[in-house]
């Protein structure tokens, strides 16, 4: 939990990124099935973290996420609508301008999972985040409602570059999932910048 906290400022996304095993070592905790479910579930959060910076999303990338992600949502024995969620979050932040994830995702089956995502009625901004990760896959989410201003906009109508260039902090998860800060204020864990930089 203080790794996403610390992820949740830019600066740190970078730092996560650049560490030395760190990508592989949150992956591996996000895949192992002998993990507690919470844990799992932390290591993708983390991960969602970390892509949300163009670093990270390569680091993520070149450490095998796309594979790895797609492997915990296309699991037979796939039942943790938690895990899901946050396995759709990675892959919607990993798609985010990024020419190598749309190989790489089809190489490994995430249109499979990610269109029963889709399917899902009850499936809410999981559902939402799916579909805008297929079209990412297909390459025509610049051109969506006849835009086609290359202008990629997340859930929430802020853009994914800021206007400098670089991407903005802050979470995917955080700002695509709502469920999350609703079952935050649940279980009574403050959600209000919890961030600092190490």
């Amino acid at each position: 939990m203080a790794l996403y906290h610390l992820t949740l400022a830019a600066v740190n996304q970078s730092k996560v990124a650049r560490f030395p095993g760190a990508p592989k070592a949150l992956l591996a905790v996000a895949s192992a099935a002998a993990e507690p479910g919470p844990i799992r579930r932390l290591a993708l959060m983390v991960a969602c973290n970390v892509a949300a910076c163009a670093e990270g999303r390569n680091a993520l990338i070149d450490a095998g996420a796309v594979v790895s992600v797609s492997g915990i949502l296309l699991a037979p024995s796939h039942d943790n609508v938690d895990l899901e969620e946050w396995c759709v979050s990675a892959m919607y932040a990993m798609s985010r301008g990024s020419l190598r994830f749309r190989g790489l995702a089809r190489a490994a089956g995430a249109d499979r999972a990610l269109r029963r995502v889709v399917a899902d009625e009850g499936g809410g901004v999981r559902r939402e985040m799916a579909r805008k990760t297929l079209r990412a896959m297909r390459g025509d989410l610049d051109d969506e409602d006849g835009g086609g201003g290359g202008e990629f906009n997340d859930l929430t109508g802020s853009s994914a570059e800021c206007g400098d260039g670089e991407d903005c902090g802050g979470s995917i998860v955080s700002d695509g999932l709502m469920s999350f800060r609703r079952r935050q204020r649940e279980l009574g864990v403050s959600s209000c910048g919890n961030t600092a930089e190490f």
